[in-house]
């Protein structure tokens, strides 16, 4: 059965200037292959935002790491403990623990100034980091920093700084050779 509109035949037989495309994959196919390739783009498009995400976290907690050394050794400023959280794929926040007395003392001034260089320094389009000051207690609760988001906790770990030195070139150092 052939139907007409404006006088035009719309069987395919009834049209002369057009011609089935014989295909080799079924419909079927077409969409698993279609399903895939977008599967693919997926993992793609998860692993470039995993990468962003983890270049970020690295960045800031380098970063935290230098304001806690220019803390310590600029302003005597003792600090307890040092916490990241991350608030969106390109902000973060570095949560420091100082101790009570500093906290109190002119030092937070200088300790502010010199977070507002870094976070300048290092402010770009695709990152931002805050830093945030506490005075320390006796008991800490842990947890309550945890529910806040903070889900990294600085631990140094304790390398002599001629071996950190020397492990930054790939040079090993035993026990024995000190």
């Amino acid at each position: 059965m052939s139907q007409t509109v404006s006088g035009r035949a719309s069987s395919l037989d009834d049209l002369p200037n057009w011609k089935r495309i014989e295909s080799k994959s079924t419909p079927n196919e077409i969409i698993d292959a279609y399903n895939k390739g977008k599967q693919v783009g997926f993992n793609l498009h998860d692993k470039v935002l995993g990468k962003f995400f983890s270049d970020n976290l690295d960045l800031a907690c380098n970063i935290s790491e230098d304001l806690l050394q220019k803390l310590t050794k600029e302003l005597n400023f003792n600090c307890k403990h040092l916490f990241i959280k991350p608030e969106g794929m390109e902000d973060f926040e570095a949560l420091y623990i100082v101790e009570r007395a500093d906290y109190l003392s002119g030092k937070r001034k200088d300790a502010y100034k010199l977070a507002r260089e870094l976070k300048s320094k290092y402010k770009k389009e695709l990152f931002s980091i805050n830093f945030v000051f506490m005075p320390g207690e006796d008991k800490i609760n842990f947890s309550a920093i945890s529910c806040d988001g903070y889900f990294l906790q600085y631990e140094p770990k304790k390398i002599p700084p001629k071996s950190r030195k020397a492990q930054s070139r790939g040079v090993r150092v035993s026990k024995k050779s000190k």
